[in-house]
């Protein structure tokens, strides 16, 4: 049986995200496929696997939720380098901050 979950995520920083989520299609279980779409911004990802035992379906979800949490990742980071919040409070070393 094949099955699929489709991710839809508005961002205006979709571009950006679709970018940095490409390398996650690497690597895939064999029946696994995944395509990532940019556009309007908005991302879209397709996950489809042919799923043949309860592990499989597991691994499908597991890799969506996978996504999922890099494609937040990504927002906080470009959100912090617009910020300038990145890197605020650390001390590098020598420094007298």
């Amino acid at each position: 049986m094949i099955s699929r979950i489709r991710i839809e995520y508005v961002s205006p920083n979709s571009t950006e995200i679709a970018k940095a989520i490409l390398p996650d299609n690497v690597d895939l279980p064999n029946s696994m496929k995944i395509s990532v779409k940019e556009g309007a911004g908005k991302v879209t990802v397709e996950l489809e696997m042919d799923v043949n035992a309860p592990k499989d379906l597991l691994t499908l979800r597991n890799t969506a939720d996978e996504i999922m949490s890099h494609m937040e990742l990504v927002e906080k980071v470009i959100g912090g380098v617009a910020s300038g919040a990145l890197g605020k409070g650390v001390k590098q070393k020598g420094s007298s901050q």
